[in-house]
């Protein structure tokens, strides 16, 4: 008989012409060949027969490991890593192989295995990695391999560096001065540190994803077989920026698109490109003055305003105002005092109401500002003093 169980249980038959009876019992049973031998005696003692059976118990094999992954840490490189046989009985170890080479022992646990083969690889040549299980019978024997599995990668270059043509560009080549060297585009250029024998992409992207609306370009670039650049134009957005903050300075970063590599840390370079700012908020408006109405503690807010005053953007014009009997600082409270004028951008006056104080006199400090998406424009201002009734 053949079995993988450890135990074997021996029932005894009925004889229709004889005496009947049963009887059973386990034997434990190793790994191999065991024979066993079956006593059975008459009813009245006179007479005992044996019986021998030879009994083999095959090795119980784990089944193949699990969820074999290939990543390339580097150019030429690949580590495949597994999970461990869901069927782990009699499990000892793995073997490794690669390609059409050899079996070798390789390192593993119970949790699981890995293999790192930094030699005899070409990036971007595919190999098949192999992993089995194995079984130590032991008493000196040879493993016993269980069920392999397998899993197809290839080695890819990493990238080096990623480099602006220019550190500075302007915003749009609508606005672009006489100086032909003050454009709005430049070049990026990724290079690997070593060719591959097939092509292969290599993702551009902003390492702020907050600047993603200041540059275009095309996010995904080929470098072709046999080479280790490849170049990417980029171009300023001519978008409607805050005139008053400092031109930003933008950083792309790029990583490997194949699946080996797409686990690799970004590469970013290493100088950003500024942008310089085309746009232009609204100047000051002027001869801001304010007059009390009749007696009351209403007073008429007017100032002047030219439409040359706008600046570059047409979108989202109006006028704000701000009143304080203090002087103004750069606080949040003190930003948050700003409100629209009602009207639109023909109106010239706004009525604010100015309480006097209750002894002495108070001056208040008065505001008037252009809006655009452009930015906020500087502040024309006027006093005007309250004095107890």
């Amino acid at each position: 008989a053949t079995s993988s169980a450890a135990t074997v249980t021996i029932t005894a038959g009925e004889n229709e012409e004889m005496a009947t009876g049963s009887a059973s019992m386990d034997v434990d049973l190793e790994v191999g060949d065991m024979t066993v031998t079956i006593s059975v005696e008459s009813e009245d003692e006179s007479t005992t027969t044996d019986y021998t059976l030879t009994v083999t118990r095959e090795a119980n094999m784990p089944s193949a490991p699990q969820n074999l992954e290939a990543t390339s840490p580097a150019g030429g490189q690949v580590t495949v890593t597994w999970d461990p046989p869901s069927n782990a009985a009699s499990f000892t170890g793995y073997e490794t192989r690669v390609g059409n080479g050899a079996w070798t022992a390789s390192a593993g646990t119970a949790t699981g295995g890995s293999l790192a083969v930094t030699t005899g690889l070409q990036n971007g040549i595919d190999e098949t990695f192999w992993v089995r299980t194995v079984t130590d019978p032991g008493g000196g024997a040879d493993v016993v391999p269980g069920d392999s599995a397998s899993i197809t990668a290839a080695p890819w270059p990493v990238v080096s560096t990623v480099a602006f043509a220019s550190t500075t560009i302007r915003e749009s080549a609508a606005d672009e001065p006489a100086d032909a060297t003050q454009t709005d585009t430049t070049t990026v250029t990724i290079t690997v540190d070593g060719s591959a024998f097939s092509d292969f992409d290599v993702m551009l992207d902003f390492a702020d994803e907050m600047q993603a609306d200041l540059l275009t370009f095309t996010g995904q670039v080929t470098i072709p077989r046999g080479q280790t650049t490849a170049e990417v134009l980029v171009t300023a957005v001519d978008n409607v920026e805050d005139a008053g903050d400092a031109d930003p300075v933008v950083i792309l970063e790029a990583t490997l698109v194949p699946a080996e590599a797409e686990d690799r840390t970004a590469v970013a370079a290493g100088t950003g490109v500024t942008i310089t700012d085309d746009d232009v908020a609204p100047t000051a408006p002027t001869a801001v003055t304010s007059t009390q109405v009749g007696t009351t503690s209403t007073f008429e807010v007017t100032w002047t305003f030219l439409a040359t005053q706008w600046g570059t953007s047409d979108v989202g014009r109006k006028f704000q105002y701000r009143f304080k009997n203090a002087a103004f600082t750069d606080t949040a409270a003190d930003n948050a005092l700003w409100m629209d004028v009602a009207g639109g951008t023909s109106v010239r006056a706004v009525n604010v109401t100015l309480e006097a104080p209750a002894t002495g006199t108070v001056t208040y400090n008065i505001e008037v500002r252009a809006v655009t998406e452009a930015g906020n424009g500087a502040a024309g201002a006027t006093t005007q003093d309250r004095a107890a009734s």
